[in-house]
């Protein structure tokens, strides 16, 4: 099973990486290195540095997950989605193949806003994996659930809308708490 996921996801990864969208992701991410981390001027703090590179990542890693599942969803894939015992292995050939593309690029930037950039500690650089990695795995999830590789009829609909319910409601009980606190 293990096996005939890494083959898939090394497909699906080679079949974007070696495609248009693939080269315009890579030109986004020197772009976007070029604007928000100059070589000609430092970047000024350590915390604005992972924050910047992990909203890059979380965003490249939403829209790789979607432009992999709607490849993935394509008919010239069929015969290997009828050969696979379990879709299950199919999503999550997508899911390894949209992470590890969007983890290469998001490294990319990192290592090139590092010319000039903060002075980090190797302390504060073991900080900075788990938070990367666990919004770029809510990304793909949610960027999955976003694809009609996965979604079906209403189902995105009432995913996003539950979550934007529990958004306002949160906000709401923050400003009760709060109204609750000056009586």
């Amino acid at each position: 099973m293990m096996r005939r996921i890494w083959e898939l996801s090394r497909y699906y990864l080679q079949n974007l990486a070696f495609s248009l969208a693939g080269s315009v992701y890579v030109i986004l991410s020197f772009l976007f290195w070029a604007i928000f981390f100059p070589p000609s001027q430092g970047t000024p703090d350590v915390e604005n540095y992972f924050l910047i590179i992990a909203a890059f990542g979380t965003a490249v890693t939403f829209l790789a997950t979607l432009t992999i599942a709607s490849r993935a969803n394509r008919a010239e894939n069929l015969p290997l989605l009828v050969r696979l015992p379990s879709r299950v292995e199919y999503i999550t050939a997508v899911f390894t193949a949209a992470l590890t593309f969007a983890a290469l690029l998001q490294l990319l930037v990192a290592v090139l806003a590092m010319i000039r950039g903060p002075e980090v500690s190797m302390w504060r650089l073991l900080e900075v994996p788990p938070v990367w990695i666990a919004l770029d795995l809510l990304a793909a999830i949610m960027a999955l659930h976003a694809s009609d590789l996965v979604a079906s009829g209403w189902s995105r609909v009432v995913i996003y809308g539950s979550l934007a319910i529990l958004l306002i409601a949160q906000t709401f009980v923050e400003r009760l708490n709060q109204w609750l606190l000056t009586l």
